[in-house]
C-alpha cells in the first residue's frame, strides 16, 4: 500500500503535543460504538447522498474509526496510508472528486483494493481550542459525487462536523462530572481521606484483579469517642484540627500499602490486603499485620496532641478484623471491625484498647437487643 506523503510542516502537526493533548482529553479513542455518533453518520450519508459517512480520529501513528453509517468500523490504519491525515494536517476541508485521477491517492489500497473507492471528502473536527483531532468524511465508489460544495452544502457539512466534536466534548464533560461526583462521594471533606465507599471501591478493584494468589483484607477500625466531647466543648473547627493531627500521626506509623480512611465523625479505618499462595498463609500474614499495627497505633495515643496551646489525651478503641474465605465481602469485614471497636469501647471506655472481631460478637449484640426488647415489653405490660 503506497503512502501519502505530507509536507514536513503538515506531517509534524499530527504529532504536535497540544493537538494530541486535545485528542486524548476527549477520552474517546478505543471506546465502543455509541448510538449518537452512528446516528450522525447515517444522517450525514443521507443528506449528502453518499454510500458511506464515517467519523475518524487520528493520533500520531494511526487512524481509528469511531462510527460509520453502515455500522462497520474498519480496523486501524497507520498514519501515512490514510485519506484523513491530510484533512487533519491542513485543518480544512479536503475534497477529492475522483481518487483514481488524484496523484496522491490513486495508488492507495482503498482505491485499488476491494473497496474501490472513487470519491472522498473530509471535514476536520476542530476542538474548542482550535486543534483538528479527526474528521467527518464522505466516501463513495462513484466518482464526482461533488466536484465542489455549494455554500449551503459547505455550511451544512461544517455544521455536522461541529455537531460531532461538540458531542464528543459534551460526552467528556459528562464523564468528568461523573468522575468528580464519584470522587467527592468517596472522599472525606475534612481530612481528604477516602470514606467507607472509597474503601469498598478499593477492595472491589483489588479483589477483581486476575491473580493466582489468595488475597485477604485486614481492617483496623479506630474509634475516637473523645473527639465528640472536644467538639462540643471547643467547636467543630477545633476538633477538625485535632483530627487532622491524629490522621498525620497515624499516617507516619503506617506503610504505603495501608489505606487510611475516615468512616464517620469519630472513626478512622486502616485497611491492608495481603496475598499468598494459600488462603491460610494470607490470613496468617494479615493477622500478624493487624496485631503489630494495632499495637503501634495504641502507642501513638500514649502521648498528647497539642492544639490551641493545650495538651489533649485521646483514647483509641481499635477493632480488628479480616475477610473470610467463606465471605470475602468488604461490607462484612468492615462490619466486624466496627463491632469489635464498639466492644473495645464498651469494655474500656476511658482507656485505649483493641479487640478482634468475630461472629460471636454479632450474636452477643443480637442477644442484647432481644433482651432489651423483652424488658421493654414487660415494662409496658
Amino acid at each position: 500500500m503506497a503512502a501519502h506523503p505530507l509536507p514536513k510542516q503538515e506531517f509534524d502537526y499530527l504529532s504536535d503535543p497540544a493537538r494530541l493533548e486535545a485528542l486524548y482529553r476527549l477520552n474517546i479513542i478505543d471506546t465502543g460504538t455509541e448510538g449518537v455518533f452512528d446516528t450522525i453518520t447515517r444522517l450525514t450519508a443521507s443528506l449528502f447522498e453518499v454510500e458511506l459517512a464515517t467519523i475518524h480520529l487520528i493520533d500520531d501513528h494511526r487512524q481509528w474509526v469511531k462510527a460509520s453509517s453502515n455500522g462497520i468500523c474498519a480496523p486501524d490504519t497507520p498514519v501515512g496510508k490514510t485519506f484523513c491525515e491530510r484533512t487533519v494536517a491542513k485543518k480544512e476541508l479536503v475534497l477529492v472528486p475522483d481518487l483514481q485521477k488524484d496523484p496522491v491517492y490513486n495508488t492507495s489500497h482503498f482505491v485499488t483494493g476491494p473497496l474501490k473507492l472513487r470519491f472522498y471528502a473530509g471535514m476536520p473536527l476542530i476542538s474548542r481550542d482550535g486543534h483538528a483531532v479527526g474528521t467527518l468524511c464522505l466516501l463513495d465508489t462513484r466518482a464526482n459525487i461533488f466536484e465542489w460544495f455549494s455554500d449551503h452544502d459547505l455550511s451544512l457539512y461544517r455544521y455536522l462536523a461541529d455537531l460531532v466534536i461538540r458531542t464528543m466534548e459534551l460526552r467528556e464533560s459528562h464523564v468528568n462530572a461523573q468522575k468528580r461526583f464519584l470522587q467527592a462521594s468517596e472522599e472525606d471533606g475534612v481530612t481528604g481521606l477516602v470514606n467507607s465507599r472509597g474503601v469498598l471501591a478499593h477492595l472491589n478493584e483489588q479483589f477483581s484483579k486476575d491473580n493466582s494468589l489468595k488475597s485477604v483484607a485486614g481492617m483496623i477500625q479506630v474509634r475516637l469517642p473523645g473527639l465528640e466531647r472536644i467538639r462540643r466543648a471547643y467547636g467543630t473547627p477545633f476538633s477538625n484540627e485535632l483530627l487532622q493531627q491524629v490522621v498525620e500521626r497515624i499516617q507516619k506509623a503506617t506503610q504505603p500499602a495501608d489505606l487510611l480512611a475516615r468512616t464517620d465523625d469519630v472513626s478512622l479505618l486502616l485497611t491492608r490486603i495481603s496475598s499468598a499462595s494459600t488462603g491460610k498463609q494470607a490470613i496468617n500474614l494479615i493477622t500478624q499485620w493487624a496485631a503489630e499495627q494495632g499495637q503501634k497505633l495504641l502507642e501513638e495515643f500514649e502521648s498528647p496532641f497539642v492544639c490551641g496551646g493545650e495538651n489533649f489525651y485521646l483514647s483509641a478503641q481499635l477493632g480488628l478484623a479480616h475477610s473470610l474465605s467463606s465471605d470475602p465481602s468488604g461490607y462484612s469485614v468492615l462490619e466486624r471491625a466496627d463491632d469489635a471497636a464498639v466492644k473495645a469501647q464498651k469494655d474500656t471506655p476511658n482507656a485505649s484498647s483493641m479487640c478482634w472481631g468475630n461472629s460471636e460478637l454479632k450474636e452477643e449484640y443480637k442477644h442484647a437487643v432481644a433482651t432489651e426488647s423483652r424488658l421493654r415489653q414487660a415494662v409496658e405490660q
